[in-house]
Order: C-alpha cells, then structure tokens, then sequence
C-alpha cells in the first residue's frame, strides 16, 4: 500500500475490499468459536463428528495438541449477530454429540485452570499420587491457581507404610481404587486421585510394549476407575495421562459420566 493517505484510502476503497468481499463470497462478516475438548483424540472426534463436519457454513475442523484437541468452527454472515447465531447453533449441534468433552471455550485456556476453579467452586481439596510421571500431574494441578489461593493439591508421602502396602501391590484396576479411597481418608480430603501404571522400562505411548495405566479418582458421593493402554514417563504419555487424570476429576465435581 503506498504510504500517501489519499492514495492509500483510493486503492483500499476501489481494489482491497472488493478483492476481499469476492474472497469471501460477498459476506461481510467472518467469526469463530474454539471448542477445547479433553479424554477423546483427533480421529475419535472426526468419527463422532460425523456429518457435521462436512457443514460448509458453518465450517468446522479439528486441531490437535498435546494431549489434547479443539473443534474449530467458522461462520460466515452479512452482519455478526448473525454470524454468532450460526456458531450459537452449532455449537449446539456439537454439544448434542460430544458436550462432556468440552471443557471450555477460552481459546489457550488449559484442563489445569479450568479444574482449579471447579475445586475452589466445591471447596474441594485432593490428595494425589502419581507412580511414574514424578510430580508431573501434580505440578500441572498446581499450576492452574494462582499463588495466593489456598492450597487445594496435596502429593501423599509414598514411603509411609499404608500407601507402601498397597503401592507394591501388582497394578490393576482393585488398586488404584483402594488407593484413591485410601488417599481421601487418610488425608482428610475430598477427593483422592490415584494414577498408577505398570511402569516397565521400555513402555513409551508410541513402543510396542506401550504399557498400562490405571486411574482412581474417589470423591464423596462415587469412585470411579479407568484403565488406559498405555504407560511409560516420556512426554506424550504424561500429557496424555495427565489429562485423563484432571478429566475424570473434572467429571467427577461435575457429575458426568466417566
């Protein structure tokens, strides 16, 4: 664009927004809407998706993070309230089929910050143990409050002899729920998160001994367990089980099914 205000506003008016008006076919007004998932990958979103994501106005697509991917979806209007009607009611179509793995709509925002505030919301406190990942989890936990909040994640003493006895015990799905039960009674907490794993030296997520993970999460009123194929203490493992970790905790305050 050439620097003199007069020829500039001249090609912008007669050349760039028509230019850019034919891009988009004639519609004025483009907005978009981020849907963070969390617990479901990439292609399990695409086949749920379905249809859905062959709309072509809206659009939508998928990015995949670590750990993690979001629902993109764009609209096209002459005007934004109309273009925020469309997203209103595709986000709709999309909560219909997926709603649970939604957790925000705060583009960046992270499964740690989100389920900070759904703990200072319940008053609820954790007692956590993590046999592989070293404090992984636990630090992500933290990292979602900010420094002067109360301290809501407590990372049990593995040597004491009670968590000992159960912590050699052979991983499995029995385990991991006694520990969680464990964790919340004996550390006077709401909510006891166990993730334990069978932690074989070669277990990575992409290695052909990929390893298991047993998750136990016990709060006041349910104790649920998962059980995920896959182990080891390399990055993507981490992400990945830290994550299913917070989102059996986040459905557990929210009472959603796990």
């Amino acid at each position: 664009m050439p620097g003199v205000p007069r020829e500039m506003k001249r090609m912008m008016t007669d050349l760039v927004l028509p230019f850019l008006q034919d891009l988009t076919g004639g519609v004025g007004v483009i907005r978009r809407r981020i849907l963070r998932t969390v617990g479901i990958g990439e292609s399990s979103l695409d086949a749920e998706l379905g249809d859905l994501m062959d709309s072509t106005n809206p659009t939508m697509g998928l990015a995949a993070h670590l750990g993690q991917a979001d629902v993109r979806i764009a609209a096209r209007a002459s005007s934004a309230e109309e273009a925020e009607r469309l997203l209103d009611q595709m986000e709709e179509r999309v909560r219909a089929v997926i709603g649970s793995y939604i957790y925000s709509t705060t583009p960046e925002e992270t499964v740690e910050a989100v389920l900070a505030r759904l703990l200072q919301k319940a008053d609820a406190t954790v007692a956590l143990v993590e046999t592989v990942s070293g404090g992984a989890i636990a630090d992500r936990m933290k990292n979602g409050f900010d420094p002067e909040d109360p301290v809501r994640i407590l990372e049990a003493d593995q040597e004491t002899a009670s968590l000992r006895q159960l912590l050699d015990r052979p991983p499995a799905s029995e385990v991991a729920r006694d520990l969680a039960l464990h964790l919340r009674e004996e550390c006077n907490v709401s909510h006891g998160l166990a993730v334990i794993t069978s932690g074989r030296p070669d277990e990575t997520f992409h290695s052909n001994q990929g390893g298991e993970t047993w998750i136990g999460c016990a709060g006041p009123d349910r104790t649920e367990v998962a059980r995920f194929p896959f182990g080891g203490a390399d990055r993507l493992t981490n992400a990945w089980v830290g994550n299913r970790a917070m989102d059996i905790l986040r459905r557990i305050l929210l009472d959603l099914e796990v």
